[in-house]
């Protein structure tokens, strides 16, 4: 019953390089299936089967990835530091 996202997820998850466009799943008889990312409430992934292997390849060197987490914790950092200097600024 599970899917291929709980076995990528039961093996440590993807790494940070992985690249989730090309991941995929080949059969015992060789054929290959290429996941799809769908909304969460959807998905249209091809099933695994018994003695499948799934493959969660690395992106290419050199291929910038934004991380949209740091950017955001870095711009509010920024900006509660220019807010409280401003205020402290203020009180003098």
């Amino acid at each position: 019953g599970l899917r291929l996202w709980d076995y990528v997820a039961q093996a440590g998850g993807p790494s940070r390089a992985a690249d989730l466009v090309r991941v995929s799943i080949e059969y015992p008889n060789g054929e290959r299936a290429m996941a799809r990312r769908r909304p969460l409430w959807f998905d249209g992934n091809p099933p695994v089967e018994p003695g499948s292997v799934i493959f969660v390849p690395e992106r290419p060197e050199g291929e910038v990835r934004t991380d949209w987490g740091e950017v955001i914790t870095r711009a509010v950092g920024i900006t509660t530091s220019v807010l409280t200097t401003l205020i402290l600024i203020q009180r003098l």
